[in-house]
């Protein structure tokens, strides 16, 4: 399949929205007549409420342009009527992300495992994706 200058453009836009929002671009698994399906997941620790492996979104491209859309569209719709503060959603998913590791650790600790290690693996998984500087 061949792409022309504005697929690949509107590809460029997808993935820059994917960067800012917090969304990696992954395979569909699956296919329909007229292309390949294009499949977004959540980017390292961006989108906290979701599993790593969930996928938010799977479509075409035109589809996965306006579903980004749609999600930077919400959250300022919110801003603007007051809903969420400027950094409230930043410090609630914060919040979040503490409450996963202490629970990773009460975890670790009751069966027996070193809480320690646990934050070794993060921290090197973490390591490895600000290296490679790419989502995916």
């Amino acid at each position: 399949m061949s792409l022309g200058l504005n697929a690949y453009y509107r590809f460029k836009e997808l993935e820059e929205t994917c960067n800012k929002l917090g969304f990696q671009i992954g395979s569909g698994r699956e296919s329909y007549g007229a292309g390949d399906l294009i499949a977004l997941t959540p980017w390292g620790e961006k989108l906290p409420a979701y599993s790593r492996d969930a996928v938010i979104y799977r479509g075409d491209l035109d589809g996965c342009l306006q579903f980004l859309h749609g999600w930077e569209q919400s959250r300022y719709y919110l801003e603007i009527i007051g809903a969420i503060k400027e950094g409230t959603v930043a410090k609630a998913e914060q919040k979040h992300l503490e409450d996963l590791e202490s629970q990773r650790t009460i975890y670790a600790i009751r069966n027996g495992k070193d809480p320690g290690d646990l934050r070794k693996k993060a921290n090197k998984v973490k390591l490895e994706e600000e290296e490679d500087g790419v989502p995916f």
